[in-house]
């Protein structure tokens, strides 16, 4: 079983002033290297380096309710910490006509925590892939070919309140450290 930390009274205070529903999802944190962070140069709205993560779902607006029972969901993935290999750049909705940048991943472990999230969610034909936004794009950019050999080490899930008050924050609401 993974280790895990969360509150109630974390959560209730989280709550206050918010009409009760945040803005979620839920991502493992990563460190990238600053040489590799600042070696991908794009015309765009950079994610800052300490809020880049792996987001493997997003939930959009939940209450709190919802809230714990993701959590409950989190503390109960069974896996160890997982290598990432980060392999290079894409986009959404396609790299041809980008609105978000994003570093392509793959790693042993990393499918089985996704399909862990999203079946235990009750998540149906879900098209999404586990990714780490890093632009964010006005327009639709065409993205140049950018091959990256990297691994980084992941070592817990986590859900997130994402806050934007002219600075995007993201609060753990709760996180479940990987064995």
């Amino acid at each position: 079983m993974s280790k895990f930390f969360y509150s109630d009274m974390v959560l209730q205070y989280k709550m206050i002033n918010k009409n009760d529903r945040m803005r979620c999802f839920i991502a493992s944190p990563v460190t990238l290297s600053q040489e590799l962070y600042n070696g991908i140069q794009l015309p765009g709205k950079k994610v800052d380096l300490n809020l880049l993560h792996i987001t493997y779902y997003f939930l959009g607006n939940i209450d709190k309710k919802y809230a714990k029972m993701v959590c409950d969901i989190i503390k109960n993935i069974d896996e160890g910490a997982v290598k990432i290999h980060i392999k290079g750049l894409s986009g959404f909705p396609k790299k041809e006509g980008a609105n978000i940048g994003y570093l392509d991943i793959t790693g042993n472990g990393l499918d089985k925590i996704y399909y862990d999230i999203i079946n235990s969610l009750g998540v149906k034909n879900n098209n999404f892939k586990p990714h780490i936004t890093i632009y964010r794009f006005k327009r639709k950019l065409e993205l140049p070919e950018i091959k990256i050999n990297c691994e980084i080490k992941i070592d817990r899930v986590c859900l997130y309140n994402s806050i934007f008050n002219g600075k995007r924050i993201y609060e753990e609401m709760c996180c479940a450290m990987l064995k």
